[in-house]
This record gives structure tokens, sequence and C-alpha cells, in this order.
């Protein structure tokens, strides 16, 4: 699957050779997107008890101003929560951590973490990072400020 980001902007030559080398397909779900994690979750822990962490998403779409979803498709922001709580679902299920990249954009402002609705910036690559790093720290896979 290739998903072409911000696809209005691509130079028309790259835009024909997208379409004549992709098909179109819907994006999956967040129920279908679950499943697939789950089995590569379930298939790594048949060979291995190292603590699994996944990295949720920031919901902060910038430019996107819905205020009525009524009609509005399925807007960015809104597949993003959907996906983000049922990652929430599946950590009870399963037992992985979460690195809580929505909470981090929350906490710090979008403007001051990404360039864009998906990257970060260098200040937003740390925050994340240290994160995962907290959460190594309490599965005891580092000793406290070894990561730092």
């Amino acid at each position: 699957l290739l998903h072409p980001y911000e696809l209005r902007r691509w130079p028309a030559a790259d835009l024909a050779w997208l379409k004549s080398n992709f098909a179109p397909v819907p994006a999956p779900d967040a129920g279908q997107c679950i499943e697939a994690l789950a089995r590569v979750i379930r298939r790594h822990r048949e060979s291995s008890d190292s603590p699994v962490l996944v990295f949720n998403v920031s919901s902060v779409v910038s430019g996107e101003t819905i205020h009525n979803y009524q009609g509005a498709g399925d807007a960015m922001s809104q597949r993003i929560r959907r996906f983000n709580c049922a990652l929430v679902d599946a950590s009870a299920e399963l037992g992985f951590s979460i690195v809580d990249v929505d909470r981090i954009v929350a906490e710090h402002g979008a403007r001051h973490v990404k360039f864009d609705p998906i990257h970060f910036n260098e200040v937003g690559c740390r925050l994340a990072c240290e994160e995962a790093l907290r959460i190594l720290e309490d599965y005891g896979v580092l000793k406290e400020g070894q990561g730092a």
C-alpha cells in the first residue's frame, strides 16, 4: 500500500507515474490495522519476551477545521482517532505499550513539534524518543538515565 501524501502538490509527471503504476484501494479501517498488528505481536511473542512498543498517531491535522462531521466523509483526524482508540483496546488485550504521541503533541503544541500532520521536527522526535525510553526504563530494559 502507498499513501501518496499531499497528492494535490505532486508534479504532473509524478501523478502520471503514480496512476500508471498503482491502482487505488480503499484505506484499511482501524479494525483491519489492529488485526494485522495483533498477528505481528503474537508472532513476535512466539520467539521473544521483549517488550513491544507501538507509537500511536497525533490526531492534530494542520489545516483541518471541520466542526460538523455530518457528510464530511472520512476525515484524516477522524480516522486517526478511531485507530488510536482501537490501539488502546488492543493494548489492553495483548499487553503491549503505547508511546502516546497524541498526548505529546497535545502537551507541547502541534506547531512546536510537527512539520505537518505526519512528520515530527527535531523537538517532536526528541520528545517521542524520551517517552519510548521512559517506557523501556519501566520495563527494566534500560537502567535509569542510560537512554538519555
